[in-house]
């Protein structure tokens, strides 16, 4: 072969070996040991919320303890479930103000019309009750007490 020739076939080598290095390091990345830990929440009244929580859906008071910026923290968890939710209540402007539509926690129940009277009884206000998507799951939304949305989703039972 020719000298240019030559120096396509060993640029071409190259350039695979390179494609294969990236690929490699990009697998890597993504295979890298990576876990949600937690969602943090402000909070106006961290009893109330705790309450709110705990007996509403179900969550165990993990740590409760100062935070940074004059604040106090306080993590929730549920049991087989590794991410946790954060309340977070600071001293000093505690208001909570929330961008209508800003954000939601998400939640899989079993039983919706349970859940829905269970929130409600620690101070939970349904802002859309169920109602039926296409996948044939069942989904509401209810407020806490800061309102921050809570959506609850019922899957669809599969034969």
């Amino acid at each position: 072969p020719s000298e240019k020739a030559n120096f396509v076939l060993e640029a071409s080598s190259h350039l695979r070996t390179i494609e294969y290095l990236v690929y490699n390091r990009i697998v890597n990345l993504f295979a890298m040991s990576i876990r949600f830990l937690h969602t943090k929440i402000r909070v106006a009244d961290l009893d109330r919320s705790i309450a709110f929580y705990t007996k509403g859906l179900g969550y165990k008071m993990l740590s409760r303890r100062p935070g940074p910026q004059d604040s106090e923290i306080v993590f929730l968890g549920r049991d087989g479930e590794v991410a946790e939710l954060q309340l977070s209540h600071v001293k000093v402007g505690s208001a909570v103000e929330m961008p209508e539509r800003m954000m939601h926690l998400a939640y899989q129940v079993e039983n919706i019309h349970d859940v829905i009277k269970a929130l409600e009884e620690v101070g939970g206000t349904v802002t859309s009750p169920p109602y039926v998507i296409p996948s044939g799951s069942t989904v509401a939304f209810v407020k806490d007490l800061d309102k921050y949305d809570i959506e609850l989703v019922q899957k669809a039972k599969r034969d």
